[in-house]
């Protein structure tokens, strides 16, 4: 394995084989995007989503996918014209990956990365092997209107420049997400706590936009005001099965922090849902 991503693990104080899967994720994420920064990717696409959190803004728990959007409606997008360049980038940092799979419909994209060598050394084989590493990417290619994007800078592998979401954008597409996803993810729930704690506002005029173009407010005609909003999120919150999501959530946590979500409950987020600035 490279000398450098070397060096990177040792910052990670891994302690068990979950640790290590993450970590050894997180460092192909940040090569993934240096290789993107090398082509004209962040010209049509900023980064998005809990991993964006993760890397740029310094969240504590760990992610797996590689989440962007398109800075206009562009269906005719091909994530296909970049994997080369990031296959190779990837390459001359010794991790080998393959497109795995992908998906393309009318408004996402799709596709996966996954290991494709016996150079990730490893320390803690899980069951005798750690599974194989795969990175998925996935493109909003229809973003709702009033989205901005910020450049910034980040300094693993090589210093470069990725265009992100700010992150007031981000908290709009996290409160989406909550209210509309079909399924319950743990994440989603600490991300909004770090939200709350971070004190962001929320970029309104998107979160709008968005319930308005996807999910069940779709079409409605709905006074979109903050106080429905927050009407909106009590409910959800309320609906909740919080032993359910804690268990989600634990994998991607160090060991250290694992013993807060014993507090986390209904009251936590109703009273974390007082403190939003709209």
């Amino acid at each position: 394995m490279n000398e450098l991503i070397t060096q990177r693990l040792k910052q990670y104080n891994i302690q068990n084989s979950n640790d290590e899967l993450n970590a050894l994720k997180e460092v192909a994420q940040e090569i993934i995007l240096f290789g993107f920064s090398q082509t004209d990717f962040f010209k049509h696409a900023f980064f998005c989503g809990g991993t964006c959190l993760r890397i740029v803004h310094g969240l504590q728990r760990f992610s797996e996918d590689l989440d962007f959007t398109t800075t206009e409606i562009n269906p005719s997008f091909n994530f296909d014209h970049y994997m080369e360049d990031v296959l190779k980038t990837l390459k001359d940092f010794g991790l080998e990956m393959k497109v795995n799979k992908s998906k393309d419909d009318s408004f996402v994209k799709a596709r996966a990365l996954k290991e494709d060598s016996d150079k990730w050394k490893i320390s803690f084989p899980a069951n005798g092997k750690l599974k194989k590493i795969m990175i998925k990417l996935e493109i909003d290619t229809n973003p709702a209107a009033g989205a901005i994007g910020v450049m910034e800078n980040l300094e693993f592998p090589l210093l470069h420049r990725i265009r992100c979401g700010e992150v007031e954008t981000l908290f709009a597409g996290k409160i989406h997400a909550l209210l509309c996803r079909s399924y319950t993810k743990g994440r989603d729930w600490y991300d909004f706590l770090w939200y709350v704690r971070n004190k962001s506002k929320i970029n309104f005029e998107f979160l709008q936009n968005a319930l308005f173009q996807m999910g069940p407010y779709k079409d409605k005609k709905i006074n979109m005001s903050s106080e429905f909003v927050k009407k909106e999120l009590a409910v959800k919150i309320a609906s909740q099965d919080w032993e359910q999501i804690k268990k989600d959530v634990a994998r991607f946590l160090r060991p250290i922090e694992l013993p807060s979500l014993e507090i986390w409950n209904e009251k936590l987020f109703l009273a974390a849902l007082e403190r939003i600035k709209f």
